[in-house]
């Protein structure tokens, strides 16, 4: 199959959950956890489906961070577009593409405080690497 990927994705291990919300104005919040993430977008886990959302549906995603095992706070919201929507058991995924802001000055300290996670998520993970060998 040929990779579609503009940019890195980072794949998180389940021990190490990101979290994050989806927000749409007017209608309840939706707590997920981050399954991978790049520049572009990312794919999330989600518990419950409490109120429709549809593939084609704007919201601001909101990266949250984690408590462990390396904790990670990261207050960023993201202006997104639902991509795809699959249920998995009990479990919903779904693909979000981050969408660029008017404002370019936003988009370059969301493109950059992206970066900066991503590049010390991969310097962790291999540092982590390293020390089991």
């Amino acid at each position: 199959m040929e990779n579609r990927r503009q940019t890195y994705r980072h794949l998180f291990d389940p021990q190490e959950v990101l979290r994050a919300e989806l927000y749409r104005p007017g209608r309840p919040t939706l707590a997920c956890e981050v399954i991978d993430l790049s520049l572009g977008g990312m794919r999330a886990r989600l518990q419950k489906l409490v109120d429709p959302l549809g593939v084609g549906d704007s919201l601001v995603t909101r990266l949250l961070g984690r408590d462990a095992p390396a904790p990670v706070t990261l207050n960023l919201s993201v202006p997104s577009r639902v991509v795809f929507l699959t249920q998995y058991g009990k479990e919903w995924h779904c693909g979000l593409r981050f969408l660029p802001s008017a404002d370019v000055r936003i988009n370059s300290q969301v493109e950059q405080a992206l970066s900066r996670f991503l590049l010390a998520e991969q310097r962790r993970r291999k540092n982590a690497a390293n020390q089991q060998r």
